[in-house]
């Protein structure tokens, strides 16, 4: 049986990859991308046309009765919207609710944290609240951290072409484990988990590879052969705390230099890599002792699709080979590049667990 499915943001990095896992996918999809009426001859959009793919011109801050009319018949949909325009989801979600959406997923995708750490997940979160005050069948996906983007500067620059933001602050030590995933693997996993009946108002964490920082510097100085430049960074300061939460916390107001009606490059930087590095640091380093790990129903890999996903080495495509003094090209990465940086906590509202296996509900 074919399920019907409507992404928003199909042409970024995240829904790319849905793209990429869906069509490539043993169950049957028929997709649709709702894109800005401005975007529908940008040749990305020409491209997922070329690919099969369904497109409908909507603006998801206009007419309502149009944005259900567009998601009629529809089954799941997927919102992969850019984090500036999260708001857009509250009319999106409305829509998909009266025209009898079966499943919404909204754009989480990324780290987690509890409230009041990151202010990109609380509006993330507020954003689910409605979902279930309207009581719209929902799936939360998070995805733990990309490879692509745990990459620490060396000295030398060797690995500068690859950088998007250099990961060299060691937070709280360095140990502690994060959820890692490529981005390309990120569609395999959606594909799985919207096909599953019991991931249906669930929230799901789905990952590819444990990895601490101290790990993944030591691996890049082993291939390198330069020991990546870093700077500690520990938590157990007032100050760098209240700076890297005065970061967490931009107000959401009218005002044009206030996230996220802000475009300033400065103040998407401060906003995402300070709210990374804030749920690492802050929620590891203060509140896993006192809060157990939390989950939904557990769900092992085996008993969904079986598929490759890839290894951190083997898929990050930013390290030479071992003996290999070529510098990486940038083009290996552009694909993948985002304004994102720092690792991801492992918590999620749910029953305890004691040690998350790589996909679990």
């Amino acid at each position: 049986m074919t399920t019907k499915i409507a992404i928003v943001g199909a042409t970024g990095e995240t829904g790319g990859s849905i793209v990429d896992g869906l069509l490539g996918s043993e169950s049957q999809f028929e997709i649709t991308a709702l894109v800005r009426p401005s975007s529908v001859e940008k040749p990305a959009t020409i491209t997922l046309k070329e690919r099969g793919i369904k497109i409908v011109p909507i603006d998801l801050g206009g007419n309502h009765d149009e944005l259900v009319a567009a998601l009629e018949g529809i089954d799941t949909v997927i919102s992969a919207i850019h984090f500036q325009s999260l708001d857009d989801e509250i009319p999106l979600s409305n829509a998909a609710k009266r025209a009898g959406v079966k499943r919404y997923v909204p754009c989480f995708f990324a780290t987690i944290a509890p409230r009041g750490v990151m202010g990109i997940r609380d509006r993330k979160e507020e954003i689910l609240d409605h979902i279930q005050r309207i009581y719209l069948p929902y799936t939360v996906i998070d995805i733990g951290w990309w490879y692509q983007l745990t990459l620490p500067r060396v000295p030398s620059g060797k690995l500068d072409g690859s950088l998007v933001f250099p990961n060299n602050n060691i937070i709280a030590g360095g140990n502690n484990p994060s959820a890692l995933t490529d981005v390309r693997d990120i569609g395999k996993y959606v594909a799985a988990i919207v096909s599953d009946p019991r991931t249906i108002n669930k929230r799901v964490l789905a990952y590819s590879e444990l990895k601490t920082q101290n790990e993944i510097h030591k691996l890049v100085e082993k291939v390198i052969g330069e020991k990546p430049e870093h700077t500690s960074v520990s938590l157990s300061t007032r100050s760098l705390v209240d700076k890297v939460l005065s970061y967490c916390r931009c107000p959401r107001s009218s005002s044009t230099n206030s996230w996220p009606h802000s475009k300033a490059p400065r103040n998407i930087a401060r906003c995402v890599v300070s709210t990374s590095t804030g749920c690492l640091g802050a929620y590891e380093a203060t509140t896993r002792q006192k809060m157990p790990y939390t989950l939904g129903m557990f769900l092992p890999r085996t008993c969904i699709p079986r598929f490759k996903v890839a290894a951190w080495r083997s898929s990050s495509r930013m390290l030479p080979k071992e003996g290999s003094r070529k510098s990486t090209s940038i083009d290996s990465l552009a694909v993948y590049a985002s304004r994102k940086k720092q690792y991801v906590m492992l918590a999620i509202q749910g029953k305890s667990f004691a040690r998350p296996n790589r996909m679990s509900v």
